[in-house]
C-alpha cells in the first residue's frame, strides 16, 4: 500500500511542478533584447514596443500579431536574436527562402512592410501608427508586469501548497508503525 501511495505522491508532485511551469511560461518567454535588435536591424530611430509582433507588451508566443506571424514564418525565433536581422534582411532584399521575390504587405494597405518600417510605422496596422509609441510620461512604460504578477503569485501559491502537503504526508508516514520501504 505504501508503494502505491508513494507513486501517487510522486505523480502529484510532478503535476504540481508542471502546473507551476505552465503558469510562469508565458512570462518567461519574453525577449527583452529584441526591440533593440529590431531597431538596429531595421535602422529605426527608436526601439519599437513589443506590440510590433505581439498583441500585448509582455510578448509571449501565444500572443502574436499578423506581422509577428509573418516574420515567424520567415525565420525569426525566440532565444535567437540573430534571426531578427536575417529575417529583416531577407524581407528587404526580397530573397527569403520560403518566399523568394515576394514583397510583404501584412496589413494590405498598399505599402510594403519594409517601407512601413523605414517610415517608423507599424507594418501590421493599416494607417499611421507610430512604432515608437509614447516616449515620456505615463504611457512610456514598455513592459506590462501585470501578467507576470498573477502568474507568479499563482505558481508560488501552488508550489507552497504542494510542499506543505508533501511535508505533512511525509510526517504521517513516519508516524505509522510497520516496515518502511
Amino acid at each position: 500500500m505504501r508503494g502505491r501511495s508513494a507513486g501517487r505522491s510522486a505523480s502529484l508532485y510532478a503535476a504540481s511542478l508542471s502546473g507551476c511551469a505552465l503558469l510562469l511560461s508565458p512570462a518567461l518567454r519574453a525577449e527583452p533584447e529584441y526591440p533593440a535588435v529590431v531597431q538596429e536591424a531595421a535602422g529605426l530611430t527608436c526601439a519599437p514596443s513589443c506590440r510590433l509582433c505581439h498583441t500585448r507588451d509582455s510578448g509571449g508566443l501565444s500572443f502574436i500579431t499578423p506581422f509577428g506571424q509573418r516574420i515567424w514564418e520567415l525565420g525569426i525565433r525566440p532565444g535567437r536574436p540573430e534571426t531578427v536581422a536575417s529575417t529583416i534582411r531577407c524581407m528587404r532584399e526580397r530573397n527569403c527562402e520560403s518566399a523568394p521575390g515576394e514583397v510583404f504587405d501584412t496589413d494590405a494597405d498598399g505599402v510594403s512592410d519594409i517601407d512601413e518600417l523605414d517610415r517608423g510605422s507599424n507594418p501590421g496596422r493599416a494607417g499611421d501608427s507610430d512604432l515608437c509609441g509614447a516616449r515620456y510620461g505615463c504611457g512610456a512604460r514598455i513592459e506590462d508586469r501585470s501578467e507576470l504578477g498573477w502568474r507568479a503569485g499563482a505558481a508560488l501559491g501552488l508550489g507552497l501548497v504542494t510542499l506543505s502537503w508533501f511535508r505533512r504526508r511525509r510526517l504521517e508516514m513516519r508516524r505509522q508503525p510497520g516496515p518502511r520501504t
